[in-house]
């Protein structure tokens, strides 16, 4: 136990011992060094203690900072409790803006908070006494460019006197405000043709690397059976409008960033959004007598259903008990991807002429001779945007050649046939094959495509990958022409062969032998994206259907059908039936009947429908 000292003693013996005590500087006068109950060290101000004499060991009271110092090893060191820090709010950061409030006890004026990263880094921060027990700051710039290595940090703080506390270990967190990158408003529509394979992502950034996000729709409502996952991506296949009609959706998305280190700690952010959902939209196409016209798709249309018809071919219009019809035209319907490239931008739609009697092809269906051979039926064409053409004004046809019965009307220009498949040419509906001289019965046209055209009589259909073979004053087919009589028969002529990816075949055998003109075959891309392999049947030639989805190169073909027309003495072209048919198109001329076509075949027919 110690020995309590009394006052009285230190009085008594202060004379004897003073020397060593005090000197000078240190107190001038000894009366009230001491008083009953304590030791009096002088007290100097900051400035007062800078005009002292120091010595080690020697103490003083320093009133500005209001605390004890003594003198050792060179410096004045204060005498002070250390700080404690019970706990801060908030305990996340994310921008150097926020303030942080530090409560604990034995806060000095001029205390300063550091941060001390989970590598060792510090950061001074700007600090705010308010009360021994509070005080606040902002974290730094550096704090929130570091945070990405060094998530959480550790508190410290300092008072004036250097004493620190211990720190309040991983005690602040960096997670960050999510900032969407997807802008407000209209996400876009989706048309009928995208239903159920249309997608949209909400997407958001500048959280904390290691931040987790998620996403939900917290207000208002996705359009019917759509849903959107927490990664932020909208699917489904949402209700279908009425045509012509559009319901729009209107929604709020909340995205959550949630802290790696510690679940409990979320950031949030929301933003509104919409969805249009749109009833079918259906453009048509029907022949006009300039040879292209143009199709614009919207600027978000993803895909799109085309549905095509061909042209009849022609048959001479007369009287009597000989007889021969042109063949109808084919037909090619499927469901299109739409690049981004290809979006807003002018696609080229080509309608087919159908076959004149006595002579005249259409859109690359042959002519037929003179004196009663009828000209092919035109194909119908679909082309991209890039087909690019630089000659004859941008069109793939141009009328140029001279045969049989006299000017062909629009034969493909070399540049076109020239063009690559896979890339410029989406879709063709084969044309029907001319009748033969009237004066002969049964001359009947083959019927377009289909896989492979139909074949006139004693004339070859076209192929995949070849025209119809010719013979005599009849001439093969080829890409995208049929073949010509090229002879002027004083007795009558042979028909010219449909148009289409490759053009039906002519013969002549003499007289008594003009024959009608093979069909055309249809294009719906190759069959694997080679450019190589074609089409082939899976039921017979006359059609060809796959539900599933083919590539060719950057194009997409799913719902794919082509279906050849009726030959013969039938000349009923493909799939009346069709919703979107349009009554009379690719019909083949019946002898002796003009049919409303002036003595033409029925002219082809595009839909194109989202």
């Amino acid at each position: 136990m110690g020995t309590k000292i009394q006052a009285s003693n230190l009085h008594s013996n202060v004379d004897t011992h003073v020397t060593g005590l005090v000197d000078s500087d240190h107190v001038k006068n000894r009366t009230g060094l001491f008083n009953q109950n304590s030791l009096k060290v002088p007290s100097f101000d900051s400035a007062g203690k800078a005009g002292l004499t120091p010595a080690n060991g020697m103490m003083i009271y320093n009133s500005t900072i209001n605390l004890m110092q003594y003198y050792a090893s060179n410096e004045w060191k204060s005498i002070d409790s250390p700080p404690t820090i019970t706990n801060i709010t908030p305990s996340t950061f994310d921008a150097t803006n926020d303030t942080i409030t530090v409560n604990g006890t034995g806060f000095a004026s001029g205390a300063v908070i550091t941060c001390v990263a989970t590598n060792g880094s510090t950061f001074a921060c700007t600090t705010t006494f308010v009360s021994s027990t509070r005080v606040t700051f902002v974290p730094t710039s550096a704090m929130v460019s570091d945070s990405g290595a060094n998530d959480k940090f550790s508190i410290r703080i300092t008072n004036a006197s250097g004493l620190a506390s211990a720190d309040l270990v991983e005690a602040l967190d960096f997670s960050a405000t999510p900032t969407f990158t997807t802008a407000a408003g209209s996400l876009g529509n989706i048309y009928e043709t995208e239903r159920g394979s249309k997608t949209f992502t909400i997407a958001a950034t500048g959280a904390d690397p290691q931040d987790t996000l998620s996403f939900a729709v917290t207000a208002g409502s996705l359009p019917s059976n759509m849903s959107m996952s927490t990664s932020g991506v909208i699917s489904g296949t949402p209700t279908q409008v009425s045509a012509g009609q559009t319901t729009t959706s209107t929604f709020t998305v909340t995205c959550t960033a949630t802290s790696a280190e510690d679940n409990s700690v979320t950031k949030t952010n929301t933003r509104e959004f919409s969805i249009a959902v749109k009833g079918l939209i259906e453009n048509t196409f029907s022949y006009v007598s300039n040879a292209t016209q143009t199709w614009t798709p919207p600027a978000d249309l993803t895909s799109a259903t085309v549905a095509m018809w061909g042209g009849g071919g022609g048959a001479y219009a007369v009287t009597g008990g000989n007889y021969a019809n042109g063949g109808a035209g084919g037909f090619v319907e499927s469901t299109i991807n739409i690049l981004p490239t290809e979006r807003n931008q002018n696609w080229q739609v080509v309608v087919a002429q159908g076959g004149q009697a006595n002579g005249y092809g259409g859109y690359g269906g042959g002519n037929g001779g003179a004196n009663g051979g009828s000209g092919g039926g035109g194909a119908s064409f679909l082309l991209s945007p890039t087909i690019n053409l630089s000659t004859n004004s941008g069109q793939p046809f141009e009328s140029s050649l001279t045969y049989g019965g006299g000017n062909g009307i629009y034969e493909p220009t070399s540049e076109f046939i020239g063009k690559t498949m896979a890339t410029h040419i989406v879709l063709i509906a084969a044309g029907g094959g001319g009748a033969g001289w009237y004066n002969l019965n049964n001359r009947h046209g083959g019927a377009g495509g289909g896989i492979d055209g139909g074949n006139g009589i004693s004339s070859n259909g076209a192929t995949q990958s070849a025209g119809g073979a010719g013979s005599g004053t009849g001439t093969s087919g080829s890409k995208f022409r049929g073949g010509q009589e090229t002879a002027n028969q004083s007795n009558g002529g042979s028909g010219g062969g449909g148009g289409g990816f490759y053009g039906g075949g002519v013969t002549y055998g003499g007289s008594g032998a003009n024959n009608g003109g093979g069909g055309g075959s249809s294009f719906i891309g190759f069959a694997d994206g080679s450019t190589s392999t074609v089409l082939t049947s899976n039921a017979s030639n006359d059609s060809y259907t796959d539900t599933s989805t083919r590539t060719n190169g950057t194009r997409t073909y799913t719902n794919s059908k082509t279906t050849r027309g009726a030959g013969d003495a039938v000349r009923t072209p493909a799939e009346t039936s069709n919703t979107y048919y349009d009554t009379g198109s690719g019909v083949g001329t019946a002898y002796g009947a003009r049919d409303g076509y002036t003595e033409r075949g029925g002219h082809g027919f595009v839909s194109i429908r989202y």
